[in-house]
């Protein structure tokens, strides 16, 4: 497998935004596949899941440093 996951923490004065991507090569399947789109299905819930823990983790990191 060959890919990049990104995540991007985006602070502005009003908020901060996180930008989450990734783009995954699979090479032993069969671009446009039933295997490949399966594949990808599996590993969208896994990354949603990862996004919501960085979501979450950066939330409390705010809130802790507005806290403060």
């Amino acid at each position: 497998m060959l890919g990049t996951i990104a995540n991007e923490i985006e602070d502005t004065d009003e908020d901060l935004r996180l930008r989450f991507s990734f783009v995954l090569i699979v090479l032993d399947l069969e671009p446009g596949s039933a295997k490949e789109q399966a594949y990808a299905d599996g590993m969208n819930t896994d990354y949603l899941k990862a996004i919501e823990s960085t979501i979450g983790a950066v939330r409390q990191t705010a809130q802790s440093a507005t806290a403060n």
